[in-house]
């Protein structure tokens, strides 16, 4: 695998067009820390333009996060929402990982996991969220007031409201001398939790807090418990959703294997990563100054490497209970197989865009930055390959083609209001179905599971109709690579939570070795307009060089404290 080489002398050039980010733990709106989908969400539903916002924010180790944590943010909800107040939303913010080791010597988890038990914890709230930053993408620990701030910019910018959105800390009553931090600026909510009334009561002798209206004291007690008594053992404290993966993390750690009703899961997942070839890059090569061979192989190159990072991903969390394996797909092994299929059943109906049927259907589900599941679907027919309109297409059964099955149930309804009249679709295929001997012949095979394809041009800036489609805030649509700090690898390339920072930074690194590979002088306004429009939103200049653009991500991770491939 290449790897960018001189980078460290390029760091003065960039710094003087653009300035890098979290410069001096500032907030810098060009790296995503976290979603703000719900919050917008619950904003869309206030009626009364009087009201006053507000967003809770909470932080500590959560090593794990149990009920209690959740609890704590229900209550103080509460609280606010009783004095007339709109909770928006709340944020989850685990520390650095070098605040909880000083605290706890032994069972400790890294900050990747502790987001994913958080981020479980809050996976069906429709209105806690968690924020990064803190954990991982700050250098070091941070105090819990500078993350106050940081989620106060955040929220601020990111959402559009008539009126400011007002950021309240939660915390317990055995933390209550963290109040002092809260009388001259900022709003808090202190709840009491079990063992903690005198420190409590302390606190109310204070007429600079107890007359405070923007300090909230809740004697509304939390359960009593304890991430100390859940790495003792106990896990009575965890949600379900946590305890299952919690209990996946200790087999990990202990390096056996997890087993459901006493069954082990001795399967391996296989990923096949697509190289779509000269469809890919179309739009970069019309910008290119370079021949279309040379681009041609830059892209081939690209995918060579893409490979190897991802084969380095799955390597490096080795750890996981079930083992992962990525397979290439050239260009000719699918379109062979298309053909194939076309030889004995004339009518496909191809949601799949690099592979055209007799039908073409463009069903792309649209994302919020940093979220998992789709926000929206969007759907145009076009005229058939034979350049006969869709609608006026021939009756009876249709093979259907999509990248991915069984198809999400918006995309499936979809599908259904866009069939021609008198048409029906008699059998699904994915491009797994096309390219995988195991998926025709080998059925029986318990060793391994197919669990989906990977197009490598989701990965390259401003390739065709690449990356993951965003929804940025007034409806803004864009397109970012599918890394971080846009999008989260684990939710659309089965990358474990571990490797994400690793692997993002790998493929930055192998965007820059593209684009110097084919010139070096692309810029900002010759991206497509998807690619272009993220990059306008984000503040960076039209005439910022690509090479340039990654090189800013890249640095961006510098400072950041995480494993290396």
């Amino acid at each position: 695998m290449n790897t960018v080489v001189g980078h460290d002398e390029q760091a003065t050039e960039i710094d003087t067009q653009v300035s890098p980010a979290f410069e001096e733990y500032n907030f810098d709106k060009r790296w995503w820390t976290g979603p703000t989908n719900k919050i917008e969400d619950r904003l869309a539903q206030i009626t009364d333009d009087t009201q006053e916002l507000a967003v809770l924010v909470t932080t500590g180790g959560f090593c794990p996060i149990h009920k209690g944590h959740v609890q704590m943010l229900e209550t103080a909800r509460r609280e606010l929402e009783s004095r007339g107040m709109a909770v928006l939303g709340g944020y989850i913010c685990p520390d650095h990982d070098r605040y909880v080791s000083s605290k706890i010597r032994s069972g400790s988890l890294p900050a990747a996991k502790r987001l994913e038990l958080c981020e479980l914890a809050v996976e069906d709230s429709d209105w806690l969220m968690v924020d990064r930053w803190a954990a991982i993408y700050a250098s070091s620990s941070v105090n819990f007031t500078t993350i106050v701030d940081h989620i106060d910019k955040m929220v601020n910018h990111h959402i559009k409201a008539t009126r400011p959105i007002r950021i309240v800390y939660a915390f317990g009553g055995d933390n209550a001398m963290f109040t002092f931090s809260f009388v001259a600026r900022w709003s808090c909510v202190c709840v009491l939790r079990p063992g903690s009334i005198d420190r409590f009561k302390d606190m109310l002798n204070y007429d600079s807090i107890r007359k405070n209206p923007r300090i909230i004291f809740s004697d509304d007690t939390t359960a009593p418990l304890d991430s100390t008594a859940i790495r003792n053992g106990d896990l009575s404290g965890l949600l379900p959703k946590v305890k299952y993966r919690y209990l996946a993390i200790q087999m990990e750690k202990a390096k056996r294997p997890l087993k459901i009703d006493s069954v082990s899961l001795p399967h391996t997942n296989i990923l096949y990563l697509r190289n779509e070839g000269p469809w890919a890059v179309e739009s970069l090569l019309e910008k290119s100054t370079c021949s279309s061979e040379q681009v041609m192989e830059a892209y081939q190159t690209f995918f060579q490497d893409l490979f190897d990072v991802f084969e380095l991903s799955f390597g490096f969390s080795a750890e996981s209970a079930i083992p992962r394996k990525i397979v290439p797909v050239q260009p000719q092994d699918h379109d062979k197989a298309l053909q194939d299929v076309l030889s004995t059943n004339k009518r496909i109906i191809s949601l799949d865009s690099c592979l055209p049927g007799t039908q073409s259907h463009d069903i792309t589900q649209i994302f919020r930055p940093l979220v998992k599941q789709p926000f929206n679907t969007t759907s145009t027919r076009s005229t058939t390959d034979l350049g006969v309109d869709s609608g006026q297409a021939g009756a009876g059964p249709y093979v259907l083609l999509a990248n991915h099955l069984p198809l999400e149930s918006e995309t499936e309804r979809l599908v259904s209001e866009n069939l021609p009249k008198d048409c029906r679709v008699g059998q699904y295929l994915s491009l797994t179905d096309l390219v995988s001997p195991s998926s025709k012949n080998n059925t029986e095979n318990t060793d391994i599971r197919i669990v989906g394809t990977i197009d490598a041009r989701n990965f390259l800036v401003g390739s065709h109709n690449g990356g993951t489609l965003l929804q940025l805030s007034k409806a803004q649509l864009v397109r970012a690579p599918s890394i971080l700090p846009y999008v989260r690898p684990s939710h659309h390339a089965q990358i474990d939570v571990t490797a994400e920072m690793a692997f993002s930074k790998a493929v930055w690194e192998l965007n820059r070795n593209f684009f110097q590979a084919i010139g070096g002088n692309l810029q900002v306004k010759d991206m497509s307009s998807g690619s272009q429009s993220l990059w306008k939103a984000q503040d960076f200049p039209d005439g910022m060089l690509l090479t340039e653009l990654c090189d800013w991500h890249i640095a961006g991770f510098d400072d950041m404290v995480f494993r290396e491939f």
